[in-house]
């Protein structure tokens, strides 16, 4: 299973490290938990080990899915995931962000599992949506908050 692979190879010097922020964007939503370094033009972040809800996109032209015409096949399959579409029948909160992984020539459109549901997850009735258990790690980030 794909998942976010987003590194550089050599880390700038160490300023300060915080907890868990939680970003504006979150809103009222849960979303993936991670401390932070602040670091000379960058945020490093290490994520907490987190469960998510995966569907492949089905067409690889990225401009296509891009634009919504296939992407919009994955989201169908995790909404009713999250409604219902699962061996419990119950419905998953939302969380947020909906995260598109790549890998090699797949692309695959992610939702998180909340927390007080990550130990046991309801499990999809539908074949084309996995679960994915995802380790704890880090990734550099640098962005514009007012584009946040």
């Amino acid at each position: 299973m794909p998942w976010f692979n987003f590194r550089t190879s050599s880390a700038p010097t160490t300023t300060t490290a915080a907890p868990f922020p939680k970003p504006e964007f979150c809103g009222k939503y849960e979303c993936p938990e991670y401390e932070t370094e602040q670091l000379r033009g960058y945020e490093l972040r290490t994520y907490r080990p987190s469960v998510w809800a995966s569907a492949k996109v089905p067409s690889l032209d990225m401009e296509y899915w891009e634009n919504g015409d296939d992407s919009i096949v994955a989201y169908m399959k995790l909404f009713n995931y999250i409604r219902g579409a699962n061996d419990r029948n119950i419905t998953v909160a939302r969380t947020v962000p909906v995260v598109y992984s790549h890998e090699k020539d797949e692309v695959w459109m992610n939702f998180m599992i909340p927390a007080n549901m990550s130990d046991n997850p309801p499990q999809p009735t539908d074949t084309d949506v996995q679960i994915y258990r995802a380790d704890s790690d880090q990734y550099y980030v640098r962005y514009n908050k007012k584009a946040c």
